[in-house]
């Protein structure tokens, strides 16, 4: 058995609005089945835009360094490092870094893409965070 890894060193960096992020265990890098897992760095002030659904499955967001306030559905919650969050299917969300340096997230998705059934909310606008950044 041949033992598969990757970093960020040599996956593809997914430059996204508000945030870059490097999918280490996908059906790209690794050849994955069913599962997918990435690190994401938002800047300081910078959010995810715009806030996006997964329609067919659930998201586990884990906060490895750094302040976060994720949006879901109209509910916003402060999450510090080493706390998760599950976002639900079809859960309309976004996430912002409100501390001063960068914020290191880990991802984990039940698919080995991550743009199945993505789905990015065009021109919509988190209104708490319109007036702040």
């Amino acid at each position: 058995m041949n033992i598969k890894k990757a970093s960020r060193r040599n996956v593809k960096v997914l430059s996204l609005p508000g945030r870059d992020a490097w999918m280490l265990v996908s059906k790209e890098s690794l050849g994955s089945k069913t599962i997918s897992f990435g690190e994401v760095h938002i800047k300081p002030g910078e959010y995810t835009n715009p806030p996006h659904a997964h329609l067919d499955f659930e998201e586990v967001i884990y906060v490895e360094r750094g302040m976060a306030e994720i949006w879901i559905e109209g509910q916003p919650e402060q999450l510090r490092r080493g706390e998760a969050v599950l976002i639900p299917t079809n859960a309309k969300h976004a996430i912002r870094n409100i501390g001063r340096s960068k914020l290191v997230l880990l991802c984990a998705l039940p698919c080995p893409d991550r743009a199945k059934g993505h789905v990015n909310y065009e021109g919509y606008e988190i209104p708490q965070w319109t007036k702040v950044v």
